[in-house]
């Protein structure tokens, strides 16, 4: 859902639009647009909520206001590429790369990520990731794009560990319990995987996502009847996110009737 609060938008933009930080959640990002940065941080929600196109309209428009806006260039380049749109990935990651802001020293980490990124598709970029979390200990987000980068490194044991200290930081635990879920099946700690999904159940019972995640467990155990009715849930729930979970569903059907 593309949100933008009529009041705080006049309010933002009786500021001076000069260069600025901005606070989102507690990691601070550089634009001199306050309204590429509410673009951005709806954005950056709804990525936590798994609402996927909102959240790359959002970073497009945020770029769009903002072009030298690292951090939106960023996130959108990482958004495409695990939608795996590689040429989108390197266009917005070269206008992160190339961005003429005076970036504070959490974004520069970024930035270098992106470069990394950019010159090999298959490096490693946890170090980066690490030293954000360094900088920022209580951050968040700096947690949340350190889990990012051990995603693209298949690093499941650092994403359950830097997960348990997640949980510390934030009054909205499900979205840590469900990239807890996935690490555990990554590294065939079934029971733990469940408990994890089931967290993230009693967390947001009304996150289409988390029956989802539910269903992919089910996948993973065999139980088709479960993985089909959970999968059906989150796309009645959201079938325009959530598509994707009517073709699992179906999949496992089609499969279920070839046995």
């Amino acid at each position: 859902m593309k949100t933008l609060i009529t009041l705080s938008f006049i309010l933002l933009m009786a500021i001076a639009a000069t260069p600025q930080e901005k606070n989102y959640s507690d990691l601070t990002v550089t634009t001199d647009s306050p309204l590429a940065l509410q673009l951005y941080n709806q954005g950056v929600e709804d990525l936590v909520s798994v609402k996927i196109s909102e959240a790359s309209d959002n970073f497009t428009k945020a770029v769009e206001l903002d072009p030298e806006f690292m951090m939106a260039n960023a996130m959108a380049a990482m958004e495409n590429l695990f939608t795996n749109h590689p040429d989108q990935f390197k266009a917005y990651a070269n206008r992160a790369i190339n961005s003429k802001a005076q970036l504070n020293e959490s974004e520069k980490l970024v930035q270098m990520a992106m470069k990394k990124m950019v010159d090999d598709p298959q490096a490693d970029v946890t170090q980066y990731g690490q030293e954000l979390v360094s900088l920022n200990p209580k951050s968040y987000f700096a947690h949340q794009l350190l889990v990012t980068f051990q995603q693209m490194a298949r690093d499941s044991e650092g994403i359950i560990k830097t997960c348990e200290s997640m949980l510390s930081l934030t009054d909205k635990p499900g979205p840590v319990y469900n990239m807890m879920g996935y690490a555990y099946m990554a590294t065939n700690q079934l029971d733990k995987a469940k408990d994890s999904f089931e967290k993230y159940l009693k967390a947001e019972p009304d996150n289409a996502n988390a029956y989802d995640s539910m269903g992919d467990y089910y996948a993973k155990t065999q139980d088709f009847d479960n993985a089909q009715q959970s999968y059906m849930r989150a796309y009645q729930m959201d079938s325009t996110n959530f598509m994707i979970s009517q073709q699992k569903a179906e999949k496992i059907k089609e499969q279920v009737a070839e046995k």
